[in-house]
């Protein structure tokens, strides 16, 4: 086809006539330029697949015109992309790219499905018309096909296993725009990256699982309230020096009639939100002062932020508390603490007129307070985080910050607990620091009430 560009020009004769000149160009190269470009817009150079802008227009055409359908949108990560384009090469990575482009091409006719590369690593496809579930799942299994062996490379030889992870939403019902199927797909796909290689995980699947964990947690958490489930194990923390059991860590769970444990996070979020919570935390003080009395060795109960909030805990922990023969130890979080620095520090000054409570700081290290507020907080003891410690070994500032925690601790008079300890590495280091307790699995792990009262017996 050939573009010619007309001009017509009007031309005054010397005798007074008018005649109108046609001038023509050719502007066929021109023109083809124009629409490459145009073309360019919507398409990836490098796989030949369309770019987003491009799959977002086609798809859109195509539920516009199609408004009954039912469409599924899959996204595509490939597995530690970065890694081969840093180990092998950027053409390497590019390589991999275009077998891919063409594998999805290949695997698809051109009336089933729009594909495009939507990111760097990351491949879009809308399936078109799914009229049952069976034919839903036989186009993901096609997708999962194509990475089941190598794909091959021409340059250099290579010869590499190329992983995926994958999130699907489905038309209409996970939504009815393009940007936001988009969306789901990739909050599936976010939840399939925490799964094995080659995983693909639905939308739907993931609201409903949310739904069935929720109801399960509400069932199980009835079942404690109303059968007396509730029981606490005890994790002793010992003197870094002597290796001496000083005091333990009361720590919830629910125990089964047929003697299944669960553990909080199953049910301490919905616990912590119900009508239950009061009567629950009357409970718990009641228990561990119970423990305190028979044991005649500190014990230590984790409040919650909506607990602390409550005068009523204040009064209740002060009139509970008299005359026993070892301290009842109140852990708060840092974070918990800042949410209210006013507030939280007169609730630690009315609690600490009596003796026999100690204030422990949980998680210390990882929270946002400054250390202006911690001379200001009180505190008996500081629990070094987890975090910091399983780290310290191979990570030169996380044994840092255990150091500062430490040194800072003696300063202002306080004791350290260092949580997590398991290894016999971990321990010696941080008996080198100087830190006061020691808690984790290298010693004990959360014991019930007997195996407690067996060990104290010896």
């Amino acid at each position: 086809m050939i573009y010619i560009d007309f001009e017509i020009i009007p031309i005054t004769l010397p005798n007074g006539e008018l005649k109108l000149v046609s001038l023509g160009r050719d502007i066929t190269y021109e023109k083809k330029l124009f629409y490459e470009n145009e073309q360019l817009k919507d398409f990836d150079p490098l796989t030949e697949l369309y770019n987003y802008n491009g799959f977002v227009r086609q798809v859109e055409a195509f539920l516009h015109e199609n408004p009954d359908t039912t469409c599924a949108f899959l996204l595509i990560d490939l597995v530690n992309f970065s890694y081969i384009n840093k180990s092998y090469s950027v053409e390497v990575g590019d390589q991999i790219l275009k077998e891919i482009g063409k594998k999805l091409k290949k695997q698809f006719g051109k009336n089933e499905v729009v594909i495009g590369r939507i990111g760097g690593d990351e491949f879009g496809i809308c399936f078109k018309n799914i009229d049952t579930q069976e034919h839903l799942y036989s186009v993901v299994e096609k997708i999962k096909s194509i990475f089941d062996k190598k794909i091959q490379f021409s340059i250099s030889g290579y010869s590499l296993s190329i992983f995926i992870h994958g999130g699907v939403a489905i038309y209409p019902n996970d939504g009815i725009t393009v940007q936001k199927l988009l969306e789901n797909a990739s909050v599936a796909l976010k939840s399939a990256k925490k799964e094995n290689e080659n995983v693909i995980k639905f939308y739907n699947n993931l609201i409903e699982n949310k739904v069935k964990n929720y109801i399960n947690a509400e069932n199980l958490l009835n079942r404690a309230i109303q059968k007396n489930l509730f029981i606490f194990h005890y994790q002793p923390y010992v003197d870094a020096i002597t290796q001496e059991i000083i005091g333990f860590e009361a720590l919830v769970r629910i125990k089964e009639e047929d003697g299944t444990i669960h553990y909080p996070n199953e049910f301490i979020d919905l616990l912590e939100n119900s009508h239950f919570l009061d009567s629950f935390r009357h409970w718990a003080v009641d228990e561990v002062i119970q423990k305190i009395k028979k044991w005649e060795k500190p014990v230590s109960i984790n409040i919650s932020a909506r607990s602390f909030k409550n005068r009523e805990l204040t009064e209740e922990v002060l009139s509970h508390t008299k005359g026993l023969p070892a301290p009842l130890t109140i852990e708060i979080t840092e974070r918990l603490y800042m949410k209210d620095p006013q507030r939280s520090k007169e609730m630690i000054e009315r609690l600490k007129e009596c003796k026999n409570i100690q204030i422990s700081i949980d998680d210390f290290g990882t929270g946002y307070s400054s250390l202006s507020y911690l001379k200001d907080m009180h505190a008996d003891i500081l629990k070094i985080d987890i975090s910091f410690v399983r780290a310290m070994l191979e990570d030169t500032k996380s044994q840092a910050i255990v150091s500062a925690i430490i040194t800072l601790a003696q300063a202002l008079g306080m004791k350290t607990v260092a949580e997590g300890v398991e290894t016999k590495e971990q321990y010696e280091m941080l008996k080198k620091m100087g830190v006061d307790y020691i808690q984790g699995y290298y010693f004990f792990k959360p014991l019930p009430e007997e195996e407690i009262e067996k060990l104290l017996k010896k």
